[in-house]
């Protein structure tokens, strides 16, 4: 089986822990705490994504998005030292970064994509609400240039 109970899964456009395997159907538990019905017939057909593999702990991606001017190597420092000191997050496994150009609201930015390991699959987005408020904090703090919206003109 390529998951088990207790996998977080994404299939399709549903994302969710797997709460139980039946013989007709899989039953999951998505954020909402809404209960989702698959019938296995699905899953021979199309693509499921396993987070966590049967391990407890799995990785989180969060990004952030900085303007051209900003300082790359302090906004990353800054992003690091909150995930790991967050109280959420597993040691054991690497921290890493991605950094691309990305275009928000017509204008060019730098997306960082930040990978880290939640300890517990159940803190997903405790973990990921920890590091993005407190990481927003630190780049006011720090003067980290952030994208600007532009204004649409009439």
């Amino acid at each position: 089986k390529p998951f088990q109970a207790g996998d977080k899964v994404s299939f399709g456009d549903v994302y969710g822990e797997i709460v139980s395997i039946g013989l007709r159907s899989v039953r999951l538990k998505t954020l909402d705490d809404n209960l989702v019905t698959i019938p296995n017939s699905r899953f021979i057909t199309e693509v499921v994504s396993s987070g966590n593999s049967g391990a407890l702990d799995m990785m989180v991606v969060t990004d952030f998005h900085v303007a051209l001017n900003a300082n790359l190597n302090q906004a990353t420092k800054l992003i690091k030292e909150v995930i790991i000191t967050s109280r959420f997050a597993y040691l054991k496994k690497p921290v890493s970064f991605v950094i691309t150009e990305e275009v928000i609201g017509e204008q060019l930015s730098l997306r960082i994509r930040a990978k880290a390991y939640v300890f517990d699959i159940h803190y997903e987005k405790a973990f990921q609400t920890d590091i993005v408020t407190r990481t927003s904090v630190l780049f006011e703090e720090n003067h980290i240039s952030r994208p600007v919206k532009s204004i649409a003109r009439a």
